[in-house]
């Protein structure tokens, strides 16, 4: 701190006078702050100038200041310019400007320090979420804001309202468009009513709050109609496609004061879809004349924890009246961290479906691991058991990741069992015709009926007839 200037005494009559000038060079606002009471802690290094002139009663002032850095509660901020004037009664911010990402923060307005309130207009243009809330960065929350907020404040009674929006808002690869939310502020609390975005087709409406001083909050939000397909590539990179139109609804709790974290809970309803594009569903469905593995309907309550989904123990996934591959699917646990499975699941399953999951072949569960030799193993089973109806409960264990998931702890229930269930569950006969019409996979030879000659080269070139068509798909 350096300060020179003059200071005429005071007289029978007279305050003193001020004509002075007080420069700053590289203040640590770290160290200022820590050492007031009740001050909200900063970080970052200040050079500035103040003159101050006038009655020691009342003098009028002028500060201007700059800081390359500056963050406040873990919000951050670059290139930061100030020029304020005025006096104890009223001060003009005549300049407040600063760098947050690729954006900038315009603040205007006027401060009352003798009734220690202010009215302040901020426009934000282009922030960037990750530089304003470097918590949310683990989490792969990415986007700009725009902001336009008007607001007074003082002590127990703030107040104020605006608008925040963004062309695009992205969380753990899930994609936000046109994201508008009218916001407004009283005492400490920031309320979202009225929210909106779209959802890959989808519309979204939300509402929340945040406790500005706390740092603390809470949202709910109701999507529905979100194609269900290429949310979950953009979410997990999967190959294939998993279709619907989806509803969830959720509400969620947490803070940015240190670090990042949630909780909550919801729902997800999906109407009827199907899944296709993996090569075991791909093989299994084929076999049965269909091209992908169907559901009517998907139902999964879930809890939210940070960085993670909890599947709750109605989750369940049905099939169509007389689908051939499934009748239904429950599964419970989390999803996440990064993609992580760790479900239970048990339903009622195709026995060729069953040995898809294991990586094994209709006549046994067999370790044969290699694509060719599983493919051929099914199929070689296929041509025994595929006119059957051999519907079996089972339970096991998905692990690995939403790309590689890994299924273990396999438990079926025994033909015996099956026996004792048929009271109450009818066997429905399962369409086989790629297998029990071969002539519609295979063209006839000249000379020779389709149900004559050799079995084997038959067999084989129905293998192959059926590979390459898994293979396109």
């Amino acid at each position: 701190l350096n300060a020179s200037g003059l200071i005429n005494l005071a007289s029978k009559d007279k305050d003193p006078d001020l004509d002075l000038i007080i420069k700053a060079s590289a203040i640590d606002l770290k160290e200022v702050t820590s050492a007031m009471k009740d001050m909200m802690p900063l970080d970052g290094v200040l050079t500035g100038e103040v003159t101050v002139k006038g009655p020691l009663s009342d003098p009028s002032f002028k500060v201007t200041g700059s800081s390359s850095s500056f963050a406040a509660r873990g919000v951050k901020m670059q290139d930061i310019s100030a020029s304020l004037a005025g006096n104890m009664s009223l001060v003009k911010i005549e300049k407040l400007q600063a760098r947050a990402g690729g954006g900038t923060v315009d603040i205007s307005g006027q401060l009352k320090p003798k009734a220690s309130n202010a009215d302040i207009v901020i426009k934000g243009s282009k922030l960037d979420l990750t530089a304003g809330f470097p918590q949310v960065k683990d989490f792969n929350i990415t986007g700009e804001i725009d902001l336009d907020f008007k607001g007074h404040f003082e002590e127990g009674g703030n107040s104020g309202s605006g608008i925040l929006s963004s062309p695009q808002i992205a969380g753990m690869g899930i994609k936000f468009t046109e994201v508008e939310y009218p916001i407004s502020l009283e005492g400490n609390i920031l309320t979202a009513t009225e929210g909106r975005a779209n959802l890959y087709g989808g519309s979204v409406k939300g509402e929340g709050s945040l406790d500005i001083q706390k740092l603390k909050f809470r949202e709910s939000i109701d999507i529905t109609g979100t194609d269900l397909d290429v949310m979950l590539k953009d979410a997990f990179g999967i190959k294939g496609h998993i279709t619907g139109k989806a509803q969830l609804f959720a509400k969620i709790e947490g803070d940015f004061a240190e670090g990042f974290s949630y909780k909550g809970n919801g729902l997800l309803k999906v109407g009827e879809g199907d899944i296709s594009g993996f090569k075991g569903i791909s093989l299994v469905a084929a076999l049965h004349g269909m091209k992908s593995l169907r559901y009517r309907s998907v139902y999964a309550p879930f809890d939210l924890g940070t960085g993670k989904l909890i599947l709750k123990t109605d989750t369940e996934v049905k099939a169509f009246d007389g689908d051939p591959l499934y009748r239904y699917l429950k599964a419970e646990g989390p999803v996440g961290p990064e993609s992580r499975l760790d479900l239970s699941c048990k339903g009622n399953f195709n026995i060729q479906l069953l040995n898809i999951l294991l990586g094994g072949a209709t006549g046994g569960f067999a370790a044969d691991k290699s694509i060719e030799g599983l493919l051929k193993g099914v199929i070689q089973g296929a041509g025994e058991q595929t006119g059957k109806n051999d519907f079996r409960d089972a339970t096991f264990k998905v692990g690995g990741t939403f790309t590689k998931p890994k299924v273990s702890a396999l438990k079926i229930e025994s033909p015996a069992e099956v026996e004792s269930h048929q009271q109450v569950q009818q066997e429905q006969a399962v369409p086989a015709d790629i297998i029990q019409n071969p002539q519609e996979v295979m063209p006839e030879q000249p000379g020779q009926s389709p149900d004559v000659g050799d079995k084997k080269n038959v067999e084989e070139q129905i293998k192959e007839k059926i590979l390459k068509q898994i293979f396109k798909q």
